[in-house]
């Protein structure tokens, strides 16, 4: 819980869930190949990278973008994706 501001945040491979109530300051999340990432609460971020071979998973939560968006993998979920501000969304092979 609280704000996390420390350098990007790398999900390697496996099934991983984000839970607690925060966001992540001045910093990427990085999905990488063979990782699958789901949000298991609403959260905030600065920007995220689906790299391919990675999932991203809104489950039923809001996921809010303050910056970046780039989906080379798969993002999906019945949840809500949020922008605020100017969002750079990069859809496509990266």
């Amino acid at each position: 819980n609280g704000t996390v501001t420390t350098g990007n945040v790398d999900f390697g491979s496996g099934a991983h869930t984000l839970m607690g109530t925060g966001s992540f300051s001045g910093n990427y999340v990085d999905v990488l190949g063979g990782a699958t990432l789901t949000l298991g609460s609403s959260h905030q971020m600065s920007g995220i990278y689906i790299y391919g071979g990675g999932t991203f998973d809104l489950g039923n939560d809001t996921l809010t973008l303050n910056s970046y968006l780039s989906n080379s993998g798969t993002l999906s979920g019945s949840g809500t994706l949020r922008t605020q501000g100017t969002v750079n969304l990069q859809l496509g092979k990266r």
